[in-house]
């Protein structure tokens, strides 16, 4: 009986641990966490702080020099936000 009652509790607790993971709330892709802005890499982000009103307006906020003296080699990458 007491082994019963074990597997039970087992087989519950994981029910309720699968059910609280899979209902769990997505992002709506308003991060830039990694290359591409998702696993998925769909280049995309919901936030709305930048439209058409006010994309021109867009001034450089940083670069970084590499110290390359070639004036012809070119870095262009995304930057991600590392936490």
């Amino acid at each position: 009986m007491k082994k019963k009652n074990l597997f039970l509790l087992f087989v519950y607790s994981t029910i309720i641990t699968l059910f609280v993971s899979c209902t769990g709330k997505k992002s709506g892709y308003n991060s830039w966490e990694v290359y591409g802005g998702s696993k998925q890499g769909t280049r995309y982000s919901s936030l709305n702080q930048i439209d058409t009103s006010n994309v021109s307006q867009l001034q450089v906020a940083w670069t970084y020099h590499t110290g390359d003296s070639d004036k012809m080699t070119q870095i262009q990458v995304n930057p991600i936000i590392v936490d």
